[in-house]
């Protein structure tokens, strides 16, 4: 397992940006204010947000198939063989793509 793994992270009403972060759940923790909750978007991709952001009221940050998510989020790789999570295998372009209702840049 790496010890320190790249992430795309997306704070509410900001744009998503490329982080380094300690591979352990404190650090996901810190990184959602909270405890995390899993979403595997793709084969090799997760989100990784705030289990109760909305129950929380933080702020709408964007959504993916319909579905809103609330609060700080950020994608990470995923390795299903292992369970592992990896570094994000998708660029900045490959994220605005898969979610088009980002915020790319101040808020509205």
């Amino acid at each position: 397992m790496a010890n320190k793994i790249k992430v795309i992270a997306k704070k509410p009403g900001k744009a998503p940006y490329v982080t380094t972060i300690n591979n352990e759940l404190k650090s996901f923790q810190r990184m959602v204010d909270g405890h995390i909750e899993n979403f595997q978007v793709m084969t090799d991709m997760a989100l990784i947000c705030n289990e109760e952001g909305r129950l929380m009221g933080m702020d709408y940050n964007f959504h993916i198939g319909g579905m809103p998510f609330f609060g700080p989020c950020f994608f990470v790789g995923t390795d299903l063989e292992s369970g592992e999570y990896t570094d994000c295998p998708a660029t900045l372009e490959d994220i605005k793509e898969l979610c088009p209702s980002f915020m790319w840049g101040e808020k509205k």
